[in-house]
């Protein structure tokens, strides 16, 4: 097997949420590419390697100077470590260098709206789809912008093209539910659960967010059985418990 295989296998692995699997991968590939140190340095970022991820990004960086993806990767780190001024000069960097880079432009986005900065937030999410329309995660994330600034139908058409996008995206189908739930539009945000459920059925949330559904449209019986299901995965589950005394005792005034 040579460097090519090692380079597709660590790639497919990555692509698959198996970040060690293709760090393993990544690593065996000699001597090292840009590329494979790229993902080298991804990897050890969504394992929470973070020393390991910024001082190989900062290698990178030193031997591909005018390359923004490390750059931004790096600042990524910086993200998760809670050093935003480091992170911020990260990925201006990286838009100097490119600024035509969608995924910097994600980034840049990403940091903005952590800061409950929306509207800017906003510019660098429609700025990066612009480039590329068919990204799920930033349609994701432009509706959670619109739904932080309560307008909802907005956030609602971009939750949609993100499942669109991403059939796996139950992130997207959770935050649609619960605008939905907001609209007091509990049929369709049920519909919404059951799909997110069938993508992620430990997800308690989703399970006890249909319960609510139900009950809000009076379906007691069946919210019952949902109860039961969500205390199946978790007895001291709070939310479950409650909504199980309350739906006993209506349960128990229908039958007098």
């Amino acid at each position: 097997m040579n460097s090519n295989n090692f380079y597709d296998i660590g790639e497919e692995g990555y692509s698959k949420g198996n970040y060690k699997t293709a760090l393993s991968y990544f690593e065996r590939i000699q001597p090292p590419t840009s590329d494979s140190l790229n993902y080298i340095g991804c990897c050890h970022l969504y394992l929470g390697n973070f020393d390991f991820a910024v001082s190989t990004f900062r290698n990178l960086i030193e031997k591909e100077p005018i390359w923004e993806r490390p750059v931004f990767n790096l600042g990524r780190v910086y993200l998760k470590l809670g050093e935003r001024e480091a992170a911020f000069k990260c990925f201006t960097k990286a838009m100097q260098i490119n600024n035509q880079n969608e995924d910097a432009l994600f980034y840049m986005g990403i940091y903005y709206l952590e800061d409950e900065e929306y509207e800017t937030a906003i510019s660098y999410f429609k700025q990066a789809l612009s480039i590329d329309d068919n990204q799920s995660e930033t349609h994701l994330n432009l509706g959670i912008c619109y739904w932080s600034l309560s307008d909802y139908n907005l956030a609602l058409m971009h939750f949609d093209k993100a499942y669109l996008l991403d059939r796996t995206s139950f992130n997207a189908l959770s935050n649609k539910g619960r605008t939905l739930i907001l609209l007091k539009d509990y049929k369709e945000a049920l519909v919404v659960f059951k799909t997110a459920y069938a993508i992620k059925t430990d997800e308690i949330e989703f399970i006890t967010d249909i319960v609510y559904c139900n009950l809000k449209l009076k379906n007691y019986d069946i919210a019952y059985e949902w109860t039961k299901k969500a205390l199946d995965l978790d007895p001291d589950n709070e939310r479950a418990r409650k909504f199980k005394v309350k739906i006993e005792k209506i349960l128990g005034q229908i039958e007098e």
